[in-house]
């Protein structure tokens, strides 16, 4: 994991994991959008080299770190302070996103060309980082209302269709939605907005389960701080990174380590080097 092939196979995953790299070529009625999609990219690449490689850090520090490491050209795409040189590290402004949930590449590949999405956003934390498993999609399902900018915010034009009582769509959606309603604040090419079309965003929301409530948060920075602190997402992080480096659906090769992951304690470079210490690596039944 010293080396750099080694690095660069633990960047594989980071890209399988979040699907980072899968921005559209462009976005109607973003202008610049094109021109620095592979500098996102790009960031996002440099930002989990700074957490995770060079920093040694793990699930917390991931979700939670306060810069970013855009190009200059991003950082005027952004409106974030530059920095010193293309993918020097730069703090985010307080509010203005944490982690690498808030990284652009992340938020644009999750978004559709005209609208930012809630359900694919929220999607991304349920499958991702919660280990939910995402529902069959019926074959009847209706075409979203478009898009009435300046009229309905994209929450409402979701919450009126996927959330109402009744139409069979709450059934599915009430698992992933309320999660996506917390990235509100970004539009469909990453950036941060105050307003949508000059109507107020409302990005508060909770995370259930079943009944239970688990924690309501306000917005995309506290999601991301309360999901540092589960158990369950450090379980579920683990588990992609077993499967990613066993080459096998099967989570739960790699156990001996795993619990200080889960917690925090220890990062994804050690994690992952641990697992060569592993007798699955090597013998299975």
């Amino acid at each position: 994991m010293a080396t750099p092939g080694g690095q660069d196979t633990l960047q594989r995953f980071f890209k399988a994991w979040l699907s980072y790299d899968q921005l559209p070529a462009s976005l109607p009625n973003v202008s610049g959008f094109a021109a620095v999609a592979p500098d996102m990219v790009k960031e996002t690449q440099t930002f989990i080299q700074q957490v995770v490689l060079t920093g040694r850090g793990g699930l917390p520090e991931l979700l939670t770190a306060s810069y970013t490491t855009p190009s200059q050209a991003l950082s005027s795409f952004y409106d974030l302070p530059a920095p010193s040189a293309d993918y020097a590290k730069v703090e985010r402004p307080s509010g203005r996103g944490i982690g690498v949930l808030a990284q652009g590449s992340l938020i644009a590949a999750h978004s559709h060309e005209a609208a930012s999405s809630p359900t694919l956003r929220g999607l991304l934390v349920f499958e991702r980082l919660l280990c939910g498993q995402r529902p069959q999609v019926p074959a009847n399902v209706p075409t979203l209302v478009t898009a009435s900018p300046g009229v309905k915010t994209t929450r409402q034009r979701y919450e009126e269709q996927h959330m109402a009582a009744g139409s069979g769509c709450p059934t599915c959606h009430k698992l992933f939605d309320p999660l996506g309603f917390g990235f509100e604040h970004y539009d469909k090419s990453g950036r941060y907005r105050e307003q949508e079309m000059g109507l107020p965003i409302n990005s508060a929301s909770t995370l259930t389960e079943g009944k239970t409530e688990i924690f309501a948060f306000s917005g995309l920075d506290d999601l991301a701080k309360n999901l540092s602190t589960q158990q369950k997402v450090g379980l579920c992080s683990s588990g992609y990174l077993n499967a990613y480096a066993f080459a096998n659906s099967v989570a739960c090769l790699g156990e001996t380590r795993r619990a200080e992951f889960a917690s925090g304690k220890l990062g994804f470079i050690d994690y992952y080097a641990s697992l060569a210490a592993e007798p699955s690596l090597t013998r299975r039944k």
